[in-house]
């Protein structure tokens, strides 16, 4: 999909509904995140590197339960209720890095630094989903802890997160980037449970 293509469907006036796609960096190594949005919810399948192997992990947000997240296991053949993602670095300062643009779809740049002298980049696309609510399930899904989206909507990045970049030691150590938007209709099956899709 091209950039006019996003800007075409962001324009729409009904809440997106399709696929979004991210690349993940993690040092060296390469991952990737497919993230499915409807109206019953949020499906995000994820295969990011860990150590020499990949680690696949499929995470469902319901619109039922929107403040609920849920991981597949394979051991118990269903998804089970993860526990609220704690704050893994306390924000000690949030900076406006002004406007930017990924994938066509403009966004604002805050960078909220840590008490571990390292700080990460975000760059949040406001009424890309054209639907607060489905925003809000793919941070959800995106395992954003809650002191985090609340210092970027202190900034006033609220929204999709399209771009986000860690940096320790003053190398970045994760990137994760929106790579596609597509609209289409999505099966209902896959807001109902399942191992990860092939």
């Amino acid at each position: 999909m091209g950039a006019l293509e996003v800007v075409l469907c962001v324009l729409s006036a009904a809440p997106f509904e399709g696929v979004l796609e991210y690349d993940v960096r993690v040092r060296n190594a390469e991952g990737s995140v497919k993230t499915w949005v409807s109206k019953l919810g949020v499906r995000s399948e994820a295969s990011l590197p860990f150590g020499t192997a990949k680690n696949q992990t499929t995470v469902l947000v319901t619109a039922a339960e929107p403040d609920v997240s849920r991981v597949w296991s394979a051991e118990k053949n269903e998804f089970v209720v993860q526990a609220p993602q704690p704050p893994q670095r306390k924000v000690t300062r949030a900076e406006a890095m002004g406007d930017g643009k990924v994938l066509g779809l403009g966004c604002k740049r805050v960078r909220l630094h840590d008490d571990q002298q390292g700080y990460t980049d975000y760059c949040v696309a406001k009424d890309a989903l054209k639907d607060a609510a489905a925003d809000r399930l793919v941070t959800r899904a995106q395992r954003l802890d809650d002191d985090t989206v609340a210092a970027l909507a202190r900034a006033g990045a609220t929204g999709l997160v399209v771009k986000m970049m860690h940096v320790s030691g003053g190398e970045p150590d994760l990137v994760l980037e929106l790579t596609s938007l597509k609209a289409a209709k999505v099966d209902p099956a896959l807001m109902g449970g399942g191992p990860a899709r092939k």
